[in-house]
């Protein structure tokens, strides 16, 4: 399941933005980020996280793992006449599981979709907001 949204600015713009805020999130500067890695500790869970692809300014992907699975966020970039498209998408599956895997599968139906997508779309949003939010002022 794919979610894309419009952003008013172009794809260096929003490449660089979202770059920054996972360079953030790994306290390290944008050009450490690929292979660099996280640990979170997440009530019960500890979440591994790294950046195995930065291509510039085309795609970023972030693997989350734990200890029953393996979550791919991609994160694509792609040029437009006025501005550019950010579109995101997340492939799972399970580590030592086929249930987990078919979990994430049976997600993309149109009756499960629906709370994935919503929260993927507010993700989007937000990106958007915080990029345009200097030029409405």
């Amino acid at each position: 399941m794919k979610e894309t949204i419009w952003i008013n600015k172009d794809r260096e713009t929003v490449w660089d933005f979202v770059v920054l805020e996972f360079a953030k999130a790994f306290k390290c500067s944008p050009r450490q980020l690929q292979k660099k890695e996280i640990v979170l500790q997440r009530k019960s869970k500890k979440i591994t996280q790294t950046v195995p692809i930065q291509d510039k300014p085309k795609q970023l992907v972030l693997v989350s793992e734990d200890e029953k699975e393996i979550v791919e966020t991609h994160y694509e970039f792609s040029e437009d006449d006025d501005g550019s498209f950010l579109t995101v998408y997340e492939i799972g599956k399970g580590k030592n599981s086929l249930i987990r895997t078919l979990f994430y599968k049976a997600q993309s139906l149109p009756i499960l979709r629906g709370r994935r997508k919503k929260r993927t779309r507010q993700r989007l949003e937000s990106i958007k907001y915080l990029m345009e939010k200097d030029d409405s002022e």
